[in-house]
């Protein structure tokens, strides 16, 4: 489970907590005794950072189901908007180049060099059927989704 702190962990969590401790019982990663006396432990849990210390050396070998891409990516963005909010901490001079993955001034660097390259494939006369003209997309579109989701997701967390 990722870690939202001392927010109010729902009875869902908590199952989903039991259901990844009975998952390592099964796997052999914990004993029966460690398995009972954290599962009691997950029923007990209040916060999500009661969670997390029940299974916190459980997080690194548990990765998403191929069954669930969606929670696959959702758990992706999570742990970017985690990381996102510690470079936020960071004073603007220790930020370093990895500033320009979030805010406006990412959105505002894709514009920039998104229009460039159209204006150069323009300016060159390269046909609109050209593989240069044609590349655009796959360069623009994926970095482009990623900058605009991880501001969105950004707004969406400042929200709360």
């Amino acid at each position: 489970m990722t870690s939202l702190g001392d927010s109010r962990a729902s009875d869902a969590d908590r199952e989903e907590a039991v259901a990844r401790l009975r998952t390592a019982y099964s796997e052999g990663r914990v004993t029966l005794e460690e398995f009972e006396e954290r599962v009691k432990a997950a029923y007990a849990a209040k916060t999500y950072t009661q969670l997390d210390v029940v299974q916190q050396d459980l997080l690194l070998t548990r990765g998403p189901t191929r069954a669930d891409p969606v929670r696959a990516y959702l758990d992706l963005r999570y742990r970017q908007l985690e990381w996102f909010r510690g470079l936020a901490g960071r004073p603007p001079g220790q930020r370093g180049a990895a500033a320009l993955l979030v805010g406006p001034a990412a959105i505002g660097l894709w514009l920039v060099v998104n229009v460039a390259y159209l204006v150069i494939c323009l300016a060159l006369g390269l046909p609109a059927d050209s593989v240069w003209f044609t590349l655009w997309p796959v360069i623009g579109a994926p970095w482009g989704s990623v900058v605009l989701t991880t501001e969105i997701f950004r707004r969406l967390d400042r929200r709360r």
